[in-house]
């Protein structure tokens, strides 16, 4: 990070007539998939995968993307918001979503909304900081935009859930992207 960095550099702001924060519209978008993802959850009827279904019409756009594209891919949510931690260090995260595949595969999922066009990018022309700090040296050449620090936040997440949960190991991790033009693993 950059000596002037703080997590509102990332943030952006959204909304084409209404001026919306980046963050305000991602935390939108997170309730909604906890939300529809307890509902798939804790389901026991067709009454309630129609109740569902009636849920994710009213959800945003990108929230309804998702939805989709976990739906084509055979993947199903088993926990939403799963803490994990380490108590030795005293440290502890929630991962975003924990879904399982068509072959009963455990996978992470940390999810990031909106960065149209700039996921992957320099935030600004004046972010050519790099995280200089990082051992061993080869992390250094990473570029400081939002989809470094969201696979480290996943990576992190990871190692945690390793510690929660070691009976149960997870075969995948994704950082899902999702923006105006569609799902992006």
């Amino acid at each position: 990070f950059h000596r002037k960095w703080t997590h509102l550099h990332i943030a952006g702001v959204s909304g084409k007539k209404k001026k919306v924060s980046g963050s305000e519209r991602g935390s939108l978008i997170d309730k909604q998939i906890t939300h529809w993802a307890n509902l798939v959850i804790n389901a026991k009827s067709k009454r309630s995968l129609t109740a569902i279904d009636r849920f994710v019409e009213k959800t945003h756009p990108y929230t309804k993307k998702f939805i989709y594209y976990l739906r084509a891919n055979g993947w199903t949510p088993v926990a939403a918001q799963l803490p994990v931690g380490d108590t030795h260090r005293r440290v502890a995260t929630a991962l975003d979503l924990v879904v399982r595949d068509l072959k009963q595969r455990l996978i992470l999922l940390e999810i990031k909304a909106g960065y149209n066009q700039t996921f992957d990018r320099q935030r600004w022309n004046g972010c050519v900081q790099r995280f200089m700090y990082l051992q061993p040296e080869s992390l250094q050449r990473w570029i400081a935009n939002a989809k470094t620090y969201s696979m480290i936040e996943l990576l992190w997440g990871a190692r945690l859930y390793a510690s929660t949960f070691p009976q149960k190991p997870a075969d995948r991790f994704y950082v899902i992207h999702l923006d105006d033009q569609g799902v992006h693993p």
